[in-house]
């Protein structure tokens, strides 16, 4: 057996199909009609960015009565329709794509530059050649035993694909780079989706208040906002308003009420409270007569950092009239009373009712 690798243009791959030179082996691919019109469309707007999409990968054998050479398609079938449909005008591009120039675009509808790169961009494919059965299917054992486990936000946006998991992915790729930048996340937590996952404990909070979650509850979120997504103007603005605040701070950025993810959750809330009061959470927070004043607010915020830096140097604590909120940022990080505890304090640090 061999690996070849090697790459076709787009418009010279669905012309093979056309001509029945690749076929799909249905021992390996599952049935087509999985994918909805959002990741399709999510597949055909990475092409026209010229983005990498994975590989496909195709057994080569020979027709053992004309000799002739044919290909069978072992992974990649939904990629491969995606982007056949699309070109056959089956389906129009979703409106929740990145590139407002493409929403609701049939193929025909493309101007000539993306309908170019459509067709001129490069599939890469490995072609298993010489193989038999058995070692195709050992080639994909061993590839699935090397795979990283797909963690819990990762399941999630495998397995939902409506307005609330593209909620989520526009606000993960708009605040990616200043997250990194103010020490919230470093690469390889915005790679297995960290940044996914706060913004889906928030929405939780936005929705039903203060509480312990566990992967059920976030799963929730999801299922409940996978079709109609109402408050989707009304969230996003308050997360905006919020995180554009903290972030230009400079007294907090790459400091302990940032870097710890755990409090970095209970200050955005406690910003969105500030700004406004969220309803889910008024029970459990008293509102504060007045409006936030930013000098005051990020001053307060500095002294709170300060408590928490200290406490990392096994200072004593005990008598320190932050002890309360370091003990909530530092023991059961994620559970309803502390998450409360670390809400407040920094409420009151934001409103000026520190003291």
């Amino acid at each position: 057996m061999q690996i070849q690798g090697t790459t076709y243009p787009i418009a010279d791959y669905l012309q093979m199909l056309e001509r029945g030179e690749v076929s799909v082996n249905r021992d390996y691919q599952r049935s087509p009609g999985i994918w909805p019109v959002s990741a399709r469309s999510f597949l055909v707007e990475t092409v026209l960015r010229n983005f990498p999409v994975p590989k496909l990968s195709l057994h080569q054998k020979t027709d053992p009565v004309s000799l002739r050479p044919f290909k069978e398609l072992v992974d990649g079938q939904q990629r491969t329709f995606a982007l056949k449909d699309f070109y056959d005008g089956k389906f129009r591009l979703s409106v929740r794509l990145e590139e407002e120039r493409l929403h609701g675009k049939f193929f025909n509808d493309l101007n000539d530059d993306d309908k170019r790169q459509f067709l001129n961009y490069g599939l890469s494919l490995d072609l298993l050649v010489g193989a038999d059965d058995a070692e195709v299917r050992e080639v994909f054992r061993r590839m699935n035993t090397f795979t990283v486990p797909l963690n819990y936000e990762e399941q999630r946006h495998a397995n939902f694909d409506g307005p609330f998991k593209w909620f989520i992915r526009g606000l993960a790729n708009e605040y990616a780079e200043p997250f990194v930048d103010a020490g919230v996340f470093k690469e390889r937590g915005l790679l297995r989706m960290a940044d996914a996952k706060l913004f889906t404990e928030l929405s939780h909070a936005y929705f039903k208040g203060i509480t312990t979650t566990n992967a059920k509850h976030l799963d929730s979120v999801y299922k409940d906002h996978d079709i109609d997504f109402d408050e989707e103007g009304d969230l996003g603005g308050r997360l905006r308003s919020a995180l554009d605040l903290l972030l230009s701070w400079a007294s907090v950025r790459n400091g302990p009420l940032l870097t710890r993810t755990h409090v970095f959750y209970s200050l955005i809330l406690a910003t969105m409270h500030a700004q406004s009061p969220l309803s889910s959470i008024v029970p459990q927070v008293d509102p504060i007569e007045g409006v936030l004043d930013p000098t005051t607010a990020s001053g307060n915020l500095e002294i709170l950092a300060s408590a928490l830096s200290i406490s990392e140097e096994d200072e004593p604590i005990t008598a320190d009239k932050f002890a309360e909120f370091i003990k909530a940022s530092t023991d059961k990080t994620n559970v309803r009373e502390q998450r409360l505890t670390r809400t407040r304090w920094l409420y009151w640090a934001l409103m000026g009712a520190l003291d």
